[in-house]
């Protein structure tokens, strides 16, 4: 998605997304942490390796979000 991409219309893409991910694994690459905190799960990945957990646990865990 592009930042060219309106709220309204931003919104429509994600209802789409979720009703695709009730039948099939869906992938999202975002920087925008409201549309993670969303998800009941992430994959995080950084210089210590990866994880897969909620966004709550990732983000109270992982010290390079805070930096």
């Amino acid at each position: 998605m592009t930042s060219n991409v309106d709220r309204d219309k931003e919104r429509a893409i994600y209802d789409r997304i979720q009703l695709v991910a009730r039948e099939a694994l869906v992938i999202g690459i975002t920087p925008k942490m409201a549309q993670v905190m969303n998800e009941p799960r992430v994959f995080f990945l950084d210089e210590q390796g990866s994880r897969i957990d909620s966004p709550e646990v990732i983000d109270e865990t992982v010290a390079s979000i805070k930096d």
